[in-house]
């Protein structure tokens, strides 16, 4: 016969029974948790024999209704009297007029007495109800435990119970039978104490046991899931260090921007002596044609689900633009200028290059400088670099070790020479730009970041869907292409 050894600890104070359960892995804390009530319903169910240490832990039952003990009611009655005393030194000393009204207090030792009767009934009040609660809380356990008597088991007793060995006939017996061999430790709980109560079951009398305690079927979160506590959505890793700032900004009203600009300069200036002709220069002039482009997109959605879910409509929003700053940032600076896509800085006819070959990037970056000043006439006012290509600028140390960048455990600056240093994933790996972006080159905007949702489209009415739709209209235009130079290689 297969045996199960379990210990249950049973204390029994103040009306009050803690039963914890030690768990056998074969059938799972559940059961057994349950077969730690069913043994704790038999043991109140009734008395034990006295030949086997008889003992009745809940006398005659509990009564259909709570009445505090002599014990509390003298507490709460105490509790009345102090606050009858109160009202009593507030009335005796109060100021009242001709016509019977209060009119404030009269001064004096009284106040002092009243604060102490005041704190008394503070803790008064407290042990009152603690007491009544701890007296409500025994009364509820008795009403749930009571005349709950007939739990028996019929399987049969395991040796050492009183009970047939195995294969013998099998007796259904009241559980308070197989616990009557437990008298001395059932007394000394019931005495206040605590002990240790240890027994044997076997498998067809654990289950007999779990049924007659009315066990059927044990639900698991198998049979109702937990509900899940769902968080906020949270977006794809899509790296933005928007550039657009970096311009000089500006509006139109048009869908083109036009400017003339000076090609030709030839400054024949020179001395001259008295008689001669003066030597002539020249200017020319090429106009300039940057048209208005447009940066758009949308996302298709159910209206149920624009209606159902809170916070949807302003988060796919919120990632559309995101997506606009993604694509201008890119065309700003890699645009090949092919309509309807704008000529970004690197793709515009006549910056300048500066290979980085076998210098340091500071080196590159600082000669790049340099061109912008001579052959650009133009102070650089920024420098744009991939992350990884700055990765490399942050990690240089000197021969000794020591970071020059500034320390690991700091920020550091994410400047290079006085420069701004702009870290963008829109500008190609291996390359960065220098150059005056203020002002040699400016973001017109023809219409700024527009959102609109709309069901007309395709078939979206009859399908109950909407588009929610992003579009921007801008145009980029170089006024000194010399003035941004580009760094190779680094």
């Amino acid at each position: 016969m297969t045996k199960f050894n379990e210990s249950w600890r049973l204390r029994y104070a103040g009306n009050r029974l803690a039963l914890p359960v030690l768990v056998d892995p074969r059938l799972g804390r559940a059961l057994f948790a349950l077969l730690g009530v069913a043994i704790l319903l038999a043991l109140f169910a009734g008395a034990i024999d006295a030949h086997h240490g008889a003992l009745l832990l809940l006398g005659a039952g509990p009564t259909a209704e709570f009445v505090p003990s002599k014990a509390t009611t003298d507490l709460g009655e105490k509790l009345a009297k102090t606050r009858h005393d109160i009202a009593e030194l507030f009335k005796a000393n109060a100021n009242v007029d001709a016509d019977g009204r209060s009119n404030g207090y009269k001064g004096g030792d009284w106040v002092a007495q009243v604060q102490k009767l005041n704190d008394e009934a503070s803790t008064q009040a407290k042990t009152y109800e603690d007491a009544v609660k701890l007296e409500r809380d025994a009364w509820q356990n008795e009403m749930s435990l009571a005349g709950l008597t007939n739990l028996k088991t019929t399987a049969t007793p395991p040796d050492g119970l009183g009970g047939p060995a195995d294969g013998a006939a099998a007796k259904a017996r009241p559980m308070r039978d197989i616990l009557a061999t437990k008298g001395k430790e059932l007394k000394a709980i019931a005495d206040g104490g605590s002990g240790t109560m240890s027994f044997e079951l076997s498998e067809a009398e654990y289950v007999k046991l779990l049924q007659g305690a009315g066990v059927k079927t044990l639900l698991t979160s198998g049979d109702i899931a937990p509900q899940a506590d769902r968080q906020a959505v949270v977006p794809s890793a899509q790296f933005l260090s928007d550039v657009t700032d970096l311009f000089l900004p500006g509006t139109t009203d048009s869908d083109t921007i036009e400017f003339y600009e000076e090609t030709t300069f030839t400054n024949a200036a020179a001395e001259t002596t008295e008689g001669n002709a003066a030597p002539e220069s020249a200017l020319d002039f090429t106009l300039r044609t940057f048209p208005v482009q447009e940066i758009s997109t949308f996302i298709p959605v159910t209206r149920r689900v624009l209606g159902d879910t809170a916070g949807l409509q302003s988060y796919v929003e919120g990632r559309l633009g995101h997506m606009i700053n993604l694509r201008r940032s890119g065309q700003l600076l890699t645009g090949n200028g092919t309509p309807p896509n704008i000529k970004g800085i690197l793709q515009t006819s006549g910056i300048q290059t500066q290979a980085k070959g076998s210098d340091p990037t500071p080196d590159a970056v600082y000669k790049a400088m340099v061109l912008a000043r001579t052959t650009g006439d133009a102070e650089p006012t920024g420098a744009i670099f991939h992350a990884q290509d700055w990765q490399d600028v942050r990690l240089l140390r000197t021969i000794d070790g020591i970071y020059i960048w500034g320390s690991p455990s700091e920020a550091g600056p994410d400047r290079i020479w006085g420069l701004a240093a702009r870290i963008s994933n829109s500008i190609t790996q291996n390359t960065g730009l220098v150059g005056g972006f203020r002002p040699y080159a400016q973001v017109f905007r023809r219409q700024g970041a527009t959102i609109e949702v709309s069901t007309e489209h395709s078939t979206f009415f009859t399908e109950r869907k909407a588009a929610v739709l992003i579009y921007e209209r801008l145009a980029l235009a170089v006024y000194r292409p010399a003035a941004f130079v580009s760094i190779t290689g680094i």
